[in-house]
Order: C-alpha cells, then structure tokens, then sequence
C-alpha cells in the first residue's frame, strides 16, 4: 500500500511516532527561531472568533502591523471584518499567498500562546494563524538579502464560515496573479492538498405553535418534526462515498423550556461531497422527505442560502504542472510528498478559487485539533514547513517568470 493510499490516521501515527526534537536540525529559517515564535505568540493571543466584530478588527491592526515593512498594504471592510491584502511595493508579484485570521475557538476559550516541549498551543494557532505567521517570516528574510518579494499576501476574516463576505473580494485580487499558495494546516511535514469536497450550507425552518405542554389538544409541535429530520439526514452521511452530513438546532431559535411545545425551530446543516451530482441527489431527496411530514400545524421550508457556499475541487493541468514542482522541491528536501485525498479534507478558499487561479492549499503549519480547546502545532514542523515554503516561492517564481499564461 502506498503512502498516498495509506488511512490518514495510520499516517499521522507514524509521522507522531516518528517526531522527536532536535535544535541540530532545526533550520534558521522558519518555526525554531524565535522570531516566528515571537509573532506567532502575538498573533495567537490576540482573539479574533469569526462574527466577533470588535476582536476581528483588532487582529486586523495586529496583521497590518506585522506586515507593513514588507507590502503595501490596503484593506477591504466587510460586515464581518476586514480583508486585509499585502503587495509588494512598486512592482507586481507572480505568486498570491492566502490566508484567513478568523478562528473557531476565541483565546477566553482555548487559552493563549504556551509551549509543551515540541507541541505548542493555542486558539487558531494551526489553522490558521501559523500560516500568517509563516508568510510574514519569508516576507522578512526576502528584506534581508536585499531581494524583491515575489508574492503577495491576502488574508481574510471570515473563512470559517465559507468567507460569505470576503470571496468575491479574494476572487478579484486573485485575477492579478499567476499561483496561489494557500496556508491551511496539514497532519504530516510533506502532506499537501490539490483538491476539495464541496460544502453546502442550508436552513430548514419549522413553525408550528408554542403552547404550555398541558395543552395537548392544540399541540403542533416543531420539535417533533426537527426530530424526524434529524434523525433522517444523519442516516445519508455515507463516509465510503465521501459523503458526510451535518445537522444541528440552533438554539436561539427554542423557547427551551420543558413545560412548553416547541413553536418554532431553525435546523442548520451542511452537506459535503465530492461532485455536485451528489450535491443536487441529496437536495432532492431533501425536499421530497420534507414533504412527506405530515404534522398539523407544523410548516417547514428549505433555505439555501447563495452565499459561503463551496463547490468541489478538482486538479487542472495548470495546477498539476505547479504540483510536479511542489514534489521536486519536497524530494530535494529529503520529504516524502504525499497529496492529501478530498475526501480526507473539508472545504477551504481553495474551493473559492475555482475557475479563478490554479491553486496549491495545505502549505501552512503540521497541526492537530483544529477547531478545538486543544488546538497545537509541531513546533520543529513549523520550521521545516517554513523552509520548505521558503524553497517553493524561490522555484516558483523563476519558473513563472519563464513559463506562459
């Protein structure tokens, strides 16, 4: 069995298995020196949850901050934060690095920046506040030696939640490159991503009429419909077809006490697969079941909304000529590449760019419980990580300079 077809987890075991820290071979360059620590620690303790307006919009002065030696710098805003796009001054760069500082779990949380030996922790620290940190450190030594970056750099405030706001912003600063390089964190030190499932959001609201439960004879309750839905949809979720599905109660909608039938309730899902085929199959077979629920005076109606929606990604012959160069690169590296499947990963902006750009995702920081209280990076597969996207922007941008449209 090859490493490409070997379980994730099995994977990742061996990778763990394998780490052990080691200052001799920690590279100058990237996640062991102090100064990427330094900024990721500013980075990490400074809060930025997605919808957390007045978090996300102090992240985005510390970002400006970090990066403003290097680029110029100009700023979108957005109902849910700034965009924050960094291009070098006076000339234009071959190569779009992007990024997003939004998180799941906010510092009060998760806990700020601290060290375990080689682990290191805290909010968003793999995905993905390491990758920021780790396009500001090639940015830095590009100054040092005296030679003109070749990449730009946009960073966007609400990826979490499928950059409903930042995406047609991504999308038209994206036209202006060639390649995009995007830091999503990955489970092993040659671990990549070529390709996505898509990810469809959707709302089922449920009316009915919120009476005290003694009242059986006026009883239309919402919550028994959600419950048969629920119940419904979690048995689609279908992993040998890459198929998963999500459905959860949101909670703003529940009067929430036990004493009274349920009147109205919001159900929130989301759906990925690897080919819009199955996308629509299962909207289908969605609407058909929802009419099949037979409550008196209980309605319900499907929503989708248009926007933070991902379609599947596939790999073009462009993206598939900068890969070849990824893998020589990783081999000259003593990295063993092995390309991440779809079906082993959600939805990122690289599904954002589809038909846009050519794209190569998962090149930030080896990281683990992404999403979680416990979220922590590979303190020497930063480094690593770093060297080898150090290594990568140096090809790419002499290739690019001699390769057409």
């Amino acid at each position: 069995m090859s490493l490409r077809t070997t379980p994730v987890r099995a994977r990742v075991s061996e990778f763990l298995r394998r780490r052990t820290l080691s200052s001799a071979d920690n590279p100058t360059l990237g996640g062991g020196s102090p100064p990427i620590l330094k900024d990721l620690k500013v980075l990490v303790n400074t809060s930025s949850e997605t919808n957390a307006l007045a978090d996300i919009t102090r992240a985005a002065r510390v970002i400006k901050k970090l990066f403003k030696p290097f680029f110029e710098i100009r700023e979108y805003p957005t109902p849910l934060g700034p965009v924050i796009c960094c291009q070098p001054a006076g000339q234009a760069a071959p190569i779009l690095m992007v990024a997003h500082y939004d998180t799941v779990v906010p510092v009060s949380r998760a806990g700020g920046y601290r060290e375990e030996g080689n682990k290191v922790f805290g909010a968003g620290i793999s995905d993905m506040k390491a990758g920021i940190a780790m396009a500001a450190a090639l940015a830095k030594r590009y100054k040092i030696e005296g030679r003109a970056i070749p990449f730009g750099v946009i960073i966007v405030p609400d990826e979490e939640i499928g950059s409903p706001e930042s995406a047609p912003i991504l999308r038209t600063v994206a036209r202006s490159y060639r390649l995009a390089l995007i830091l999503e964190p990955v489970f092993t030190t040659g671990q990549y991503v070529m390709s996505r499932r898509g990810l469809t959001k959707y709302n089922i609201e449920i009316i009915g009429k919120t009476v005290h439960t003694g009242l059986s004879y006026e009883r239309a309750d919402a919550m028994l419909a959600a419950a048969q839905i629920i119940v419904a949809v979690s048995k689609r979720h279908d992993p040998q077809r890459y198929f998963s599905t999500n459905l959860v109660i949101d909670p703003l909608s529940l009067v929430g006490k036990i004493n009274a039938v349920e009147g109205r309730v919001k159900l929130s899902g989301e759906i990925r697969t690897g080919s819009e085929t199955d996308q629509q199959g299962f909207f289908s077979w969605l609407r058909e079941f929802i009419s099949t629920i037979r409550i008196e005076g209980v309605t319900l109606q499907l929503v989708v909304p248009e926007k933070g929606q991902s379609s599947p990604v596939t790999v073009g012959e462009t993206a598939q000529r900068y890969e070849r160069v990824l893998q020589e690169v990783m081999t000259g590296q003593g990295i063993a590449p092995d390309c991440v499947p779809a079906h082993e990963r959600g939805a990122s902006d690289l599904n954002r760019l589809t038909n846009v750009l050519p794209a190569i995702d998962g090149l930030g920081a080896v990281g683990f419980g992404a999403h979680s209280t416990t979220e922590w990076i590979d303190r020497l597969a930063l480094a690593e990580r770093t060297k080898l996207l150090w290594e990568l922007t140096n090809r790419l941008s002499i290739e690019l300079s001699s390769w057409s449209s």
